[in-house]
């Protein structure tokens, strides 16, 4: 009885997410495996949520300064929140306390 049930429930998820993305399912590796419903919600996420870039994302927050009008609580969160990506992990307090003494490099003259 279980097994019908998720096979009801899976040719329902089928039925009711539309042509475009049954037809992007079907285009899936390993289509034919996906048969539960957890599986092929799994394979639509990975498909549909993009990667992150953490490179990018490091060189982003590496090259945010604080606004002229901004104010150090409002920067140290801007820069909380860019770090949120970046996957510093442990290190995450200590380079936002960096970036935050380094200020603008822009007007810092080069060695």
């Amino acid at each position: 009885m279980a097994q019908k049930d998720s096979n009801v429930s899976l040719a329902t998820l089928k039925v009711v997410m539309g042509k475009d993305c049954y037809e992007i399912l079907q285009r899936l590796p390993d289509s034919e495996n996906h048969t539960t419903v957890d599986e092929t919600l799994t394979a639509l996420e990975q498909y549909f949520i993009p990667k992150r870039n953490v490179t990018y994302e490091r060189f982003v927050f590496n090259n945010c300064h604080q606004g002229p009008r901004e104010t150090v609580v409002e920067y140290v969160t801007k820069l909380r929140s860019l770090s949120s990506t970046c996957e510093f992990g442990a290190l995450t307090d200590d380079l936002v306390r960096d970036r935050l003494r380094l200020g603008d490099s822009r007007s810092v003259p080069s060695c």
